[in-house]
């Protein structure tokens, strides 16, 4: 009698160990009521947990809670951190190739930019990613200049202090005759209302999102650099789960990634630039054809300085250059 009930009882733990759902730690840095967090991770977290319920669950940590930006590619690969999102220029040393995503110039678009990031990651031209599984490669869009004092042409940015999260555009900045400070996202309003710098370096949504739409209502649309962000897992760790979950994670992954992320960041952009253009307090302003082609040809500078550098450069440049013409001619 005592043996056949230790023996259920075994059993009942066994079925209960079997119907508990794996759960996976996924790491961002912000809140989960960001643009950032839901074009480029709320989608593929919100289709796990809804075809993986009972099987599989992603717990989102926020905030930082499992560390920071600057080394969580690290905190991947040893497993405190089982999904990162990760912002490759935080982490150059680890992923120097994403830097072509980073060159001004190159894409008219955040659409653009990710699916010629995804196109170089599927064709292995990328270093530093054998340790992972990359479930989402993907761009913000190109960076523009917001400012609180009128300007009315690219001159007029000259001895202006702005603000940049990059050395690409701290380089754009000098060849134009600016001044560049490397100033958090976080803190870049406050910087800029207190007079410490002219302007800011940042993408539409973002720019309303962290309040300096509040303090710079002027608006020069000169697109430079995109920012590389990745939604990164450890191969180890996904090679050790089961094929079934496996397989829905790679479902999500890639394609599905690129094509969710597009269609909510693009939405997201258009809204802001309709509400822009609407707001008699802005001052919404494009490069004029001459002020364009003096910025073209400072970006073509930075990109052909950086395909010199190395023939691995130069093949990227030549890849990147070549999958944007493929897609334009198929968009066409």
């Amino acid at each position: 009698m005592w043996a056949r009930l230790i023996a259920l009882i075994f059993a009942l733990v066994s079925t209960a160990a079997v119907a508990e759902p794996i759960t996976l730690k996924l790491a961002f840095f912000s809140s989960d009521r960001s643009h950032l967090y839901l074009s480029g991770a709320k989608p593929f977290v919100d289709a796990i947990n809804l075809e993986g319920a009972g099987r599989v669950r992603i717990e989102p940590y926020l905030s930082g809670r499992l560390g920071g930006l600057d080394r969580l590619s690290q905190l991947i690969r040893d497993g405190s951190v089982d999904i990162g999102y990760v912002i490759p220029p935080y982490e150059r040393a680890i992923f120097p190739d994403t830097t072509v995503i980073e060159l001004p110039g190159l894409f008219k678009d955040a659409a653009e930019a990710t699916q010629v990031f995804s196109q170089l990651l599927e064709q292995d031209l990328l270093g530093g990613f054998n340790d992972f599984f990359v479930i989402g490669a993907f761009a913000s869009e190109p960076e523009s200049i917001h400012l609180r004092q009128p300007i009315s042409s690219l001159a007029d940015l000259k001895g202006k202090t702005i603000r940049s999260n990059n050395p690409i555009e701290t380089e754009v900045l000098e060849a134009i005759g600016a001044k560049s400070a490397i100033v958090p996202i976080n803190q870049t309003a406050q910087a800029i209302s207190a007079g410490e710098i002219d302007g800011a370096y940042v993408p539409p949504v973002p720019m309303i999102e962290f309040g300096i739409g509040r303090v710079a209502p002027v608006h020069y649309f000169l697109r430079t650099s995109c920012v590389p962000q990745m939604l990164l897992m450890s191969r180890e760790k996904f090679d050790g789960l089961p094929a079934d979950v496996r397989e829905l994670i790679s479902k999500h992954s890639g394609a599905w990634f690129v094509e969710n992320y597009n269609r909510v960041n693009t939405t997201a952009t258009e809204q802001v630039m309709k509400q822009l253009a609407a707001d008699p307090r802005r001052k919404v302003l494009f490069p004029s054809e001459a002020d364009m082609k003096t910025a073209d040809e400072v970006f073509k500078r930075i990109v052909d300085g950086f395909a010199v550098q190395s023939a691995h450069n130069a093949r990227l440049v030549e890849a990147a250059r070549a999958a944007v013409a493929k897609l334009r001619t198929t968009v066409r």
